[in-house]
């Protein structure tokens, strides 16, 4: 159920930061502060994990997994940027 919620709260900031990204070139650098993010909150879990009640380990899971996936948006994003045209075919094979 976290994983499904995460997913859905990535899904929905995604296009809004990715409109402000596009519109004042802030791509790279929401790519590194949602992965710090993601480190951040994953890494209170780890440490945490045994003297938290479990209802604020999900929370704390679901928002290190939502900034991953909000991570991975823009990470997959940049690849158009850094990536040769004939490169892109290796990613993207042709159907």
């Amino acid at each position: 159920m976290i994983v499904a919620v995460s997913t859905l709260a990535a899904g929905l900031a995604c296009p809004i930061l990715g409109a402000i990204a596009d519109k004042y070139g802030y791509r790279k650098a929401i790519t590194y502060v949602t992965g710090a993010l993601s480190v951040v909150f994953l890494t209170i879990f780890a440490y945490s994990s045994g003297h938290w009640p479990w209802q604020e380990l999900l929370a704390v899971i679901g928002l290190g997994m939502m900034f991953t996936s909000i991570m991975h948006c823009f990470y997959n994003s940049l690849l158009m940027m850094v990536s040769r045209r004939h490169d892109m075919i290796k990613v993207f094979p042709k159907p």
